[in-house]
């Protein structure tokens, strides 16, 4: 789209009187890559963050064409940018998607629900995909913002366009409806999530009806009782298509038929039946299957293609997972989906991770762009020349043979067979990124660096958004340190530092010298302040500019000797004693300390803070309130005796929620980051971070009489047990007072107890009474083992628990 005729669309006028310049980019995060000479940056302002701070940046690095607020002030703007000047910049953006949408006349499916949109999506564009070019939403792309961005790739090419839609207030919809204008719907279920956005959950369901009210037809389940009396008791213009399995008066009449690891879905509507095998068995999956079934069916699709695409879905996860690989390698695993929008969004998040390691990409053919290949190709090639990459390996018969490829097979059994994939890469970081029927994952098996059936899922959206939780408590200026100490809380310092300093983080904490060299070692240049040093890594401290706590006259002293000798300045933060009795310097001892440091030219007081000793306790609040007023009088006599303005911070997590007046010029936020908050009504804000999951590697069935594990201490008390056994023990962390069923996991939606004693690799269920076969999941903890539950069952903390899941257990890190 031209740039006069954005600025037309929007309603605005320009700072260049020239603007015969196409845009085929838009850009609302400053940090990701785009094609700077054809892209328009809109200016966004949230909560937290507003994109005008980052033009000057973004003119540096070669941009020049910006949608901005009225309120930005021109004057002091680059002379070298194009400026384009209205109310809101969101509201401008979505005026652009609703003209893309206006000029699109194929059909436009949108979904919305309280569960299960992008499943539904994902699944309904694989389904639809071999015989239609088709545009949509991007991962979970359905809010105000994400679905502006995702309607802006709409062209002639597109035979049909999929889309998903949010909600958390009302009002929302309505502005949803006007960009999307479906054609057709489907609204998936109505649950629990944004209840506190509407008055009530009949309310919500009104609202997220909005988005349909233009629609030729909408699928629903009838069974969902909420869904169908707004439905049956309103006028509304759409065709109602509804199905079920309980209601009697229904369009569709479902039935489902489990047979181990499938399910057999009978449908009949007015005489007429179906009967479709898929390889799903859960409730869920199947509820999301039927809605896309039913859809295709109402539109007229052939049974046959439809049971072949059936047949080959799986329950893929819809987000990349950052996974350790061999030879110093890591792995970004984006291998459900392979069209160039997610390209891009898969590249974007690989050139933010690991920044000193060389980055390749493993890519599949696509197998949906139609009858423009070579337009698709040379748009693939012009994309990947944007990311600089070291290798772009090429798998199937069309992008194998490309000039911009590295190496390439036919087929991914071919590079198997080479035995050339092991030796392909060596400290890389490593993109997978294919088509479904490359069967990708059996690369990512090879290249990933442990086995270990237990794995510990770390979901790095759910890190920012309780970061960004706290931070919305904080005083406008206050920075804000987070912990990474103790590897992360057990989750993986190195990749959660990244995404830190990708939320750019003021300062990162870490415990020892080591972690902090670590972290530098790995491309961390935020600043990051180490809790513990010695003498002889004083070294290490300057080589590597990792600011130390300073703690004590001897410690002092002795750095003093050092930097003078060396003639090198240290940042340095000084630790206050205020009632921890832990590491610090007692009020007494000030003066000393002060009478050093004002004769010193090296050792560079940048920071004091103290450590809150019981801040989450409301029975100390006036003990907690003294060690603040402490604080507050000792930081403000050093920085007069210095002469300088110094960072001062003693709040910890439980401390920005409870004492809100002591925040001071930082914060220090750990804990919560991870999800688990010392503050009970503060817990339901936090999600859940860490999910900690193992697989049933036996069965057994055993009588009453026999016994299980070390000391036959297990006893089977029924005439028959089933026991399971799992690849999880103390020598991964799980303690082992969780035995003799104390330790409860979920499998296949049960609670079961663990018996007899937890061993050092493996640990034993009860699983009388569950249909579980060997190879189905366990949770350990995560959405429905509570973490805190499973540290009071043991008379523990939720801390103890995730520190103590060893290094054996791999991490896995996803993200949208």
């Amino acid at each position: 789209m031209y740039l006069s005729k954005i600025i037309e669309i929007v309603g605005a006028s320009s700072s260049e009187p020239s603007q015969n310049i196409l845009i085929s980019h838009l850009l609302t995060d400053s940090r990701k890559s785009s094609h700077p000479s054809s892209t328009l940056f809109i200016a966004i302002k949230g909560e937290r963050h507003d994109g005008h701070h980052y033009i000057p940046k973004l003119i540096e690095r070669g941009f020049r064409f910006f949608l901005v607020s009225t309120t930005y002030d021109l004057s002091l703007s680059d002379k070298r940018g194009v400026y384009i000047s209205v109310e809101d910049t969101l509201a401008s953006l979505q005026q652009l998607a609703a003209h893309k949408r206006s000029l699109f006349q194929s059909p436009i499916v949108a979904i919305t629900g309280s569960n299960g949109k992008t499943i539904v999506k994902e699944w309904l564009y694989y389904i639809l995909s071999e015989k239609y070019a088709i545009v949509k939403s991007p991962k979970s792309y359905n809010s105000q913002l994400g679905v502006a961005l995702s309607l802006w790739p709409l062209d002639h090419q597109h035979q049909a366009g999929i889309f998903e839609a949010g909600i958390s207030e009302r009002g929302e919809m309505k502005k949803l409806e006007k960009m999307i204008s479906p054609t057709h719907g489907i609204i998936t279920n109505i649950g629990s999530a944004h209840d506190e956005g509407f008055e009530s959950r009949a309310q919500k369901v009104k609202e997220k009806l909005i988005l349909f009210k233009n629609c030729k037809y909408l699928i629903y389940r009838k069974d969902h009782s909420l869904i169908d009396e707004h439905i049956t008791n309103n006028n509304y213009a759409f065709e109602a298509v509804s199905w079920a399995t309980d209601a009697t008066e229904t369009d569709f009449h479902v039935t489902y038929h489990i047979k181990k690891s499938t399910t057999h879905i009978s449908l009949w509507k007015e005489g007429t039946s179906w009967n479709f095998q898929v390889p799903f068995i859960d409730k869920a999956s199947l509820e999301n299957i039927t809605h896309c079934i039913v859809l295709c069916l109402q539109g007229g699709q052939r049974f046959q293609v439809l049971q072949e695409r059936l047949s080959s879905l799986r329950a893929v996860d819809m987000r990349m997972a950052l996974i350790q690989g061999i030879n110093q390698c890591y792995l970004v695993n984006d291998v459900y989906n392979n069209d160039l929008v997610g390209l891009k969004m898969a590249l974007d998040f690989a050139s933010q991770q690991f920044i000193d390691k060389k980055h390749s990409l493993i890519i599949s053919d696509f197998l949906e762009t139609g009858s423009h290949e070579k337009q698709f190709l040379d748009e693939l090639e012009k994309l990947l020349g944007d990311y600089h990459l070291h290798k772009v390996i090429g798998i199937g018969p069309v992008v194998s043979k490309q000039n911009f490829i590295t190496e390439g097979w036919e087929s991914t059994a071919d590079l198997l067979k080479s035995d050339r994939l092991t030796t392909l890469f060596d400290e890389e970081l490593v993109l997978i990124k294919g088509a479904r029927a490359f069967e990708f994952e059996k690369i990512v098996a090879e290249l990933a660096q442990k086995k270990h059936q237990t794995e510990l899922k770390i979901d790095l959206d759910a890190i920012a958004h309780n970061l960004n939780y706290y931070r919305a408590k904080l005083q406008a200026g206050t920075k804000v340190l987070a912990m990474v100490k103790a590897f992360g809380y057990g989750s993986g310092s190195h990749e959660v530092a990244q995404l830190l300093q990708y939320q750019q983080i003021d300062y990162l904490g870490v415990a020892y010298v080591d972690e902090g060299v670590s972290l530098r070692k790995a491309g961390i240049h935020v600043d990051i302040l180490v809790l513990n040093s010695s003498e002889h890594e004083f070294d290490r401290l300057i080589e590597y500019k990792l600011d130390p706590e300073v703690y004590s006259l001897k410690q002092l002293t002795s750095l003093i000797a050092y930097t003078n000798k060396t003639k090198k300045v240290i940042n340095v933060h000084i630790k206050l004693d205020t009632g921890m009795h832990r590491l610090g310097f007692l009020e007494h001892e000030v003066d000393e300390m002060l009478s050093l440091l004002e004769q010193e030219d090296y050792v560079n007081v940048v920071g004091v803070f103290s450590h809150l000793a019981s801040a989450e306790c409301k029975e100390d609040e006036a003990f907690t309130k003294l060690q603040i007023e402490q604080f507050s009088d000792v930081s403000e006599k050093i920085e007069q005796r210095l002469n300088k303005k110094i960072i001062k911070h003693i709040l910890n997590t439980s401390g920005v929620s409870r004492f809100p007046e002591a925040q001071f010029d930082m914060v220090r936020i750990g804990i919560g980051m991870y999800g688990v908050s010392s503050v009970t009504e503060e817990q339901k804000h936090l999600q859940v971070v860490g999910y900690l999951h193992s697989t049933i590697s036996q069965i057994k069935l055993l009588k009453k009489g026999e016994t299980v594990g070390y000391n036959r201490k297990g006893k089977i008390t029924k005439e028959v047990q089933k026991i399971g056994i799992i690849p999880i023990g103390y020598a991964d962390g799980y303690d082992r007072r969780f035995g003799y069923g104390v330790g409860k996991v979920m499998v296949n939606g049960s609670i079961v107890p663990t018996i007899g004693a937890i061993c050092m690799d493996m640990c034993m269920l009860d699983l009388t009474g569950v249909e579980v076969k060997d190879g189905d999941q366990v949770e350990m903890f995560g959405d429905n083992i509570d973490l805190y539950q499973l540290a009071d069952a043991i008379g523990t903390i939720p801390y103890e628990l995730l520190t103590n899941i060893s290094q054996r257990v791999a991490r896995v890190f996803v993200s949208d």
